[in-house]
């Protein structure tokens, strides 16, 4: 995901990604929960994140994963 983007941009595309529901979505997910500069964006990452925790069929160590980060991120 570009992070030149606005901010705008950058939500619908998390929302697409949640709703798309394809696992290869995590690992960008979790860069922008890490890293991205608006607030409002990290929480809708962080948001996404969970939805795909709650999907049947998510192998274990991604699970975990993003567990790992979600942690991370709701603690600071």
């Amino acid at each position: 995901m570009q992070k030149d983007a606005p901010m705008e941009i950058r939500i619908m595309a998390i929302d697409a990604l949640g709703e798309i529901g394809d696992s290869r979505a995590v690992e960008p997910l979790i860069e922008l929960l890490k890293s991205d500069d608006y607030l409002y964006v990290r929480k809708r990452a962080a948001y996404t994140l969970y939805l795909f925790l709650k999907m049947e069929g998510l192998s274990d160590a991604l699970r975990q994963k993003i567990m790992s980060h979600w942690r991370s991120w709701y603690l600071t």
